[in-house]
């Protein structure tokens, strides 16, 4: 069975931040567990949050399904405010480079930023969220493909 429209996104990318050459010391997941390894490091983990359908066409005979997926790329480090602000603008830059990842989708649009403070044991960690909104358009039923 085809993976799902949803999961191609998330791996396309993953694969297009990998390509780009990740920043020393930055590790990348297709999860939503965060795992600082150590002070010199970040994580780059990348997830679905939700998807949106409308339909097109009449009611009896569908037309194409358009799909808006968001997707949501948080990026983990140990300091204080500003320890992700490299990764964050690397993370942003890369997205913006193709906004139709290879032509797999019609849009790739960032939506919302969000940041996150963890006063833990082993000291100060920043996360950003970085939400990002995907478009495309799949055949009614079929959620493996694009028109």
């Amino acid at each position: 069975m085809a993976d799902s429209l949803s999961k191609q996104v998330i791996l396309a990318i993953v694969a297009k931040l990998q390509a780009a050459g990740l920043p020393d010391g930055a590790s990348i997941t297709r999860s939503r567990t965060i795992a600082i390894a150590d002070t010199a490091s970040a994580e780059i983990s990348v997830y679905r949050i939700e998807e949106d359908l409308t339909t097109t066409g009449n009611p009896r005979a569908s037309v194409l399904d358009q799909r808006n997926l968001i997707v949501e790329i948080a990026i983990s480090a140990f300091g204080g405010d500003d320890a992700c602000d490299p990764y964050h603008q690397w993370v942003v830059q890369q997205m913006a480079a193709d906004r139709k990842l290879g032509g797999l989708i019609k849009s790739i649009t960032e939506i919302k930023t969000a940041w996150d403070p963890d006063e833990g044991s082993s000291g100060t960690s920043m996360t950003v969220f970085v939400r990002f909104r995907v478009e495309y358009f799949t055949p009614p039923g079929d959620i493996t493909k694009t028109i």
